[in-house]
């Protein structure tokens, strides 16, 4: 597997890195959250292990942006940050794991190594007749028989979030958040209109084999017939996943 540690101090980030290295990975170091991001844009990792806070930035701040750009990319947090809700908020913006630091090195080499099961489980398969593909950066919703459905940035970002919650509807409030914008504006209605354009774009696919359904109280979420969906593992554009 491709790694990158982000850590510091730097002599913390060596002992990391050297015994991840000592697990048969392929492993690259940074010390700062811009260099790993610039590193991230460059060449993907598969499974990113990150400290936050870091010294010029919190990673934490950018796990959601991370997991929308680079949705097959494993992530783990190591932090001292015992809170609960930081914990739940990074776990739901996409971070497969959150350890505690002091962070026992068996228990990384555990949770790495558990983390490389199911990366290489989910391991997408050949495109299939009924199989549909988001490429995000695109903004392009693609069938195996070239069928296609351009949609703007926002309205890709929702149908990304769609794809990655199949058996759990996503709230207008948690779509607001992963869209960026801040808690003081946000707006049902503007989140009802976004829905409402995807499901017009949705509809003029022949045969209609995907629909966005409202579930009272929960939110939304992506109803598949006979047919699959999934993120193209691509990169984001430079500046995609900055503030």
């Amino acid at each position: 597997m491709r790694i990158l540690v982000v850590e510091d101090p730097p002599e913390w980030a060596e002992t990391v890195s050297r015994h991840v290295a000592g697990l048969g990975h392929d492993v690259h170091t940074c010390g700062t959250l811009q260099d790993a991001l610039d590193r991230i844009r460059r060449e993907p990792p598969q499974i990113l292990v990150s400290g936050a806070p870091l010294p010029d930035g919190d990673m934490l701040a950018h796990i959601a942006a991370l997991h929308r750009a680079f949705p097959t990319m494993g992530i783990i947090v190591l932090t001292a940050n015992v809170r609960i809700t930081t914990q739940l908020q990074g776990m739901s913006d996409g971070a497969d794991h959150y350890l505690i630091k002091p962070v026992q090195l068996p228990l990384l080499a555990v949770t790495l190594s558990a983390l490389e099961r199911r990366l290489v489980t989910a391991s997408p398969a050949p495109p299939q007749p009924g199989d549909w593909t988001l490429d995000v950066e695109s903004r392009q919703l693609r069938s195996a028989q070239g069928e296609q459905v351009s949609l703007t940035a926002k309205e890709s970002i929702v149908m990304a979030s769609l794809i990655q919650s199949p058996k759990f509807p996503i709230s207008h409030k948690r779509l607001s958040q992963i869209l960026g914008y801040p808690e003081v504006i946000y707006d049902k209605h503007r989140i009802d209109a976004l829905l409402y354009r995807v499901r017009k774009k949705l509809a003029t696919i022949h045969g209609t084999p995907m629909q966005i359904r409202n579930i009272y109280s929960e939110g939304s979420l992506l109803v598949l017939r006979d047919i699959s969906v999934r993120l193209a593992a691509r990169a984001c554009p430079p500046r995609a996943f900055e503030h």
